[in-house]
């Protein structure tokens, strides 16, 4: 599956005010395998890292050509679609990746 299509089937919510406003929610564990296959091919960025305190907070210029990532905020994970703008545009909360969690928190 493209992330385009990824992004088509798991929307998330547009231009949310705070990520603890997203209310969109990919279970990761009741996803087709080809699916999770793809989330984990995308790049990981840490909100903390990157300065990124909220989903209008600008997107560092690595990351500003990067359309589709998974963004973690503290110990939430979310899929992030900027659609080519400098910010957090579209956001879904990842939830219940249980053991591939290592697969996102690098250690």
């Amino acid at each position: 599956m493209t992330y385009t299509a990824i992004y088509d089937y798991y929307q998330g919510d547009r231009k949310p005010s705070d990520f603890a406003d997203v209310r969109s929610t990919i279970f990761f564990d009741t996803i087709p395998e080809a699916d999770r296959a793809a989330f984990k091919m995308l790049d990981f960025v840490d909100a903390h890292n990157e300065g990124i305190t909220n989903p209008f907070s600008d997107i560092a210029e690595v990351w500003a050509d990067t359309q589709y990532f998974i963004l973690q905020v503290g110990s939430e994970l979310y899929f992030v679609d900027t659609q080519g703008y400098n910010y957090c545009r579209y956001v879904a909360r990842i939830v219940n990746f249980k053991g591939e969690l290592n697969l996102f928190f690098p250690m």
